[in-house]
């Protein structure tokens, strides 16, 4: 079950000063954060195969572990899949799997729309031709490797395309806040009247809206 505040990890498995982050991201500050959020209640835990080019979803995959087993039980995981990458779904997803060290994701999101101006924007060696394969999405779920299907970053064409598909989406992540509102005018009722959860990233605008600066 989510609770209202959910835990990003972005900068986990950050490298150093030449990081986008600027620091050394330690296992030992992960294991503190994560145990520190856990203890205040939040119960979902956000990464991605793209945060540190994987190092993200290791780093949590470690610090997942140091938690008591009911802390543990509660943590509800989502990792997200590069659109560049969503030609070869299973792959994508075992890798992520074997990295958080875990049988299953809880929820699985196609990190940003499947078109050519995201894909260029992650294009590089590590990705793999693009394609929307959401038929494998459907099996890895049914043999219980995927819990639920999102996608993050769709707008409403974006979202009735993937829909027409089949799949069943059950997440849209957003940035939303008090400053970024956008998704209010068009994206919010959709998913409202296709009964697709919103998680909203960037609540305090990675701490502008936190009255700390």
């Amino acid at each position: 079950m989510l609770g209202r505040l959910g835990y990003g990890t972005w900068q986990f498995g950050s490298g150093g000063a030449d990081d986008y982050w600027g620091l050394e991201f330690t296992d030992d500050m992960a294991v503190a954060l994560l145990k520190q959020a856990t203890a205040a209640g939040v119960t979902y835990v956000d990464t991605a195969a793209d945060y540190a080019q994987g190092g993200s979803e290791k780093q949590l995959g470690r610090a997942l572990k140091a938690l008591a087993p009911d802390a543990r039980a509660k943590v509800v995981i989502g990792s997200k899949i590069l659109p560049n990458n969503c030609g070869d779904v299973r792959k994508y997803t075992e890798e992520t799997l074997a990295r958080l060290d875990v049988p299953c994701v809880d929820l699985y999101m196609v990190h940003w729309p499947i078109n050519a101006s995201s894909m260029a924007h992650f294009a590089g060696d590590r990705t793999a031709a693009g394609g929307r394969d959401y038929a494998t999405t459907g099996a890895l779920q049914k043999e219980g490797k995927i819990k639920h299907i999102g996608v993050s970053n769709f707008g409403v064409r974006q979202l009735a395309d993937a829909l027409e598909t089949g799949v069943t989406i059950a997440v849209n992540q957003l940035a939303y806040n008090l400053l970024t509102r956008a998704i209010e005018f068009e994206i919010l009722p959709f998913c409202r009247q296709r009964g697709i959860g919103v998680l909203a990233y960037s609540p305090l605008l990675q701490g502008v809206l936190t009255g700390a600066f």
